[in-house]
């Protein structure tokens, strides 16, 4: 049965929305994208203050404390995936215009996955936007994820943290991550305010998805096989596109500077070739992941 353009259009299009809002797409689970048109943005971390100073009935005055702040210029990028096919195909296949609309979506909606993955997977290697030995910058040559991050530098308060490691996933090595992250101070030396657990993502390889569920899903440990205290602790995300399938991350879906900036929601047209020969199908999205310029809540293993 032959089929005209807005068939096609309404059958496609409809299939494609339906599969974007079925989708599982794990960047959600451990980020909230921001939104909004343009060609940049800037983003910015501030880190106002410092520790308290008493005051008391002898106090007359207040000594003032410098706001600190790094800014990281993210640049828009778009996407687009075009699909051309014969109009003899589409009337010889009853659903294949669903089957377009079907794949062209989940294209789509794997590189917005991928984007964010990939952002988080290179803080291993990403020079940290406020690199440099001066007050409120976090060192000299220190990554996003690195061993050495500098706190109130130039000051006698001055210190060092560490979010990496380089062990494999184990129950030993994620309580080190989990303390890392309690620990974890801001460029004024304020301990940030990890309260609990429930934002927390532990993103892991194919190869440790089950050894990952097992660490925070069994009510034993398997160490000693008492009473496993990292039960619930994260929501185990699996990506299986990681570069090196042993490395895996701790995000505070809260706290983390990994993100994601969607300018442009995923579409897709319909519309007939000049000639009236084919059908070209294109899906298209505005997306790009960055980091905010602070290393909070995010710890990653590079293994060795």
């Amino acid at each position: 049965m032959a089929q005209d353009l807005d068939n096609v259009k309404q059958i496609s299009q409809t299939t494609f929305v339906d599969q974007l809002a079925e989708g599982t797409e794990d960047y959600l689970r451990c980020c909230t994208p921001i939104t909004g048109a343009g060609a940049t943005a800037h983003v910015m971390t501030t880190n106002a203050g410092g520790p308290p100073t008493e005051i008391n009935s002898a106090s007359t005055s207040l000594t003032a404390r410098d706001l600190n702040s790094g800014i990281t210029t993210v640049t828009q990028q778009a996407w687009a995936i075009k699909h051309t096919m014969p109009w003899s195909q589409l009337n010889w296949s009853m659903n294949l215009a669903e089957d377009v609309g079907a794949q062209l979506a989940n294209a789509i909606a794997s590189k917005i996955n991928e984007l964010y993955f990939e952002t988080l997977e290179s803080a291993l290697t990403t020079s940290h936007p406020m690199i440099g030995a001066g007050f409120g910058e976090v060192g000299v040559g220190q990554n996003m994820i690195d061993t050495n991050h500098q706190f109130m530098q130039t000051t006698a308060e001055s210190g060092n943290q560490s979010n990496k490691q380089t062990a494999i996933l184990s129950e030993a090595t994620l309580k080190i991550m989990l303390q890392q992250q309690r620990k974890w101070k801001n460029q004024q030396g304020i301990v940030q305010n990890f309260s609990n657990y429930a934002d927390l993502c532990l993103v892991v390889g194919a190869t440790n998805e089950f050894l990952a569920r097992e660490l925070v899903n069994s009510p034993l440990s398997g160490q000693d096989n008492q009473i496993n205290t990292l039960q619930g602790i994260a929501d185990v995300v699996c990506y299986g596109g990681l570069s090196d399938e042993d490395d895996y991350f701790l995000v505070n879906k809260r706290l983390s500077p990994i993100n994601l900036w969607i300018g442009e929601a995923p579409t897709m047209s319909v519309r007939e070739s000049e000639d009236g020969v084919f059908v070209h199908f294109v899906a298209k999205a505005q997306a790009t992941g960055f980091f905010k310029p602070s290393a909070a809540g995010l710890c990653g293993s590079n293994v060795a």
